[in-house]
């Protein structure tokens, strides 16, 4: 859906510290972003079994901005079996394009401190937290 109602808003939204934690943090998990235009914009999709059902909802409680519906269930497929899944997808924006050539390990070799170790990643007033490796 792409009107011009909808790409005036996009030029109003800007990632947040806690937002930019978040996008960080489900991405070396198991989100993904999606392209449509060659790179230039990605959105940001999250697909969670029914049990994780909260967790999806908070996501989207902390980027309701960026993301025009609820989200969605969804009927998936797991080794055979038929699952039902919670969805949510943001809006397609530049903001989200400079994640979307790091893979998984860049990201996560990005936040290795100088020893080489491990730290923490995240947000205690999200509750979300995440290790990079």
């Amino acid at each position: 859906m792409r009107s011009r109602t909808i790409e005036a808003y996009k030029t109003t939204l800007r990632l947040t510290d806690v937002q930019r934690d978040i996008v960080v943090g489900v991405l070396l998990g198991d989100a993904h972003l999606e392209t449509q235009n060659g790179g230039r914009s990605y959105r940001l999709k999250v697909e969670q079994g029914h049990r994780h059902a909260e967790y999806v909802r908070h996501l989207y409680s902390e980027l309701r901005e960026w993301v025009l519906t609820p989200p969605k269930q969804k009927m998936g497929k797991t080794k055979g079996v038929i699952t039902l899944n919670l969805a949510l997808q943001t809006v397609s924006h530049e903001e989200l394009a400079s994640y979307g050539s790091l893979s998984t390990e860049l990201v996560a070799r990005s936040f290795r401190n100088k020893s080489g170790t491990s730290r923490l990643l995240g947000h205690s007033r999200t509750g979300l937290w995440t290790t990079a490796r």
